[in-house]
């Protein structure tokens, strides 16, 4: 989602837009797979959520890549509802340390929930994806090339774009 300004009654106000972009499993090769294997990269619409769902790598990986998409989108919007309203005392006094306490305790609760949850349709679909990769032809090799090129480890995170990233 990003934020674009729109203008309502002479005011700006920041107005949400939801860019429909989904990621396949490996969001880095994304254009990558596309344009090398076309006929894999497809859409499906989950019609209980209305959820874009991209299919999988490998066509043998849609059942499991499906179920944990469907598992991880569930899990995120409970533990959205339970992070997202404000605290109802001050943070500060002692029963705003309790309430805070006690949400913090649901919250690591939750997160366990995931792993319990959908570790094992997590699990089960790597594993398809893992087995499938083998059988592309110098997919491996890129994949390592481009771990080696740009390693994730101690990314930072999303970075918003400054001035000087667009000139």
């Amino acid at each position: 989602m990003k934020r674009v300004p729109s203008r309502r009654n002479g005011a700006i106000r920041a107005r949400v837009v939801r860019s429909v972009q989904v990621q396949p499993p490996l969001g880095v090769f994304q254009s990558f797979l596309h344009s090398a294997h076309p006929h894999k990269h497809e859409h499906r619409v989950n019609k209980n959520t209305s959820d874009t769902m991209s299919s999988s790598l490998a066509s043998s990986c849609n059942a499991p890549k499906h179920h944990y998409d469907t598992c991880f989108n569930h899990w995120l919007k409970s533990y959205l509802l339970l992070i997202a309203p404000p605290l109802s005392n001050p943070s500060d006094t002692p029963a705003g340390i309790k309430e805070r306490d006690r949400r913090n305790k649901a919250i690591e609760e939750h997160k366990r929930l995931l792993e319990d949850r959908c570790g094992a349709s997590y699990k089960e679909y790597q594993a398809c994806l893992k087995g499938e990769i083998q059988k592309i032809e110098d997919l491996p090799e890129l994949l390592a090339n481009a771990r080696r090129e740009e390693p994730l480890e101690g990314w930072g995170g999303i970075k918003v774009a400054s001035e000087a990233d667009i000139k």
